[in-house]
């Protein structure tokens, strides 16, 4: 378990949004629930953010504001998958 503001510094990432929330579990969009982190690489998948159970999502700074927090960087699948290893 750790702060969502703890991941946006370890990954080098810019946070948008709420750092207090607390991160359990790293998934997909489709799987992601209340207290997990997704990733958004590819853009035909960001309309999926709307509808995600995430916490938080990783996107890259140019995607549009979302709903839920956010963690910003050029490469979204390099940070997802540096997340896993947290």
């Amino acid at each position: 378990m750790m702060k969502l503001a703890d991941i946006a510094r370890r990954l080098g990432c810019e946070l948008r949004g709420n750092g207090e929330i607390l991160i359990t579990g790293v998934t997909s969009l489709d799987q992601a629930g209340a207290t997990d982190l997704t990733f958004v690489a590819n853009k035909k998948y960001f309309a999926k953010v709307a509808r995600t159970k995430a916490a938080a999502v990783i996107l890259a700074p140019t995607d549009p504001e979302v709903a839920i927090p956010s963690l910003r960087t050029p490469h979204p699948y390099l940070a997802f998958a540096r997340a896993l290893e947290l």
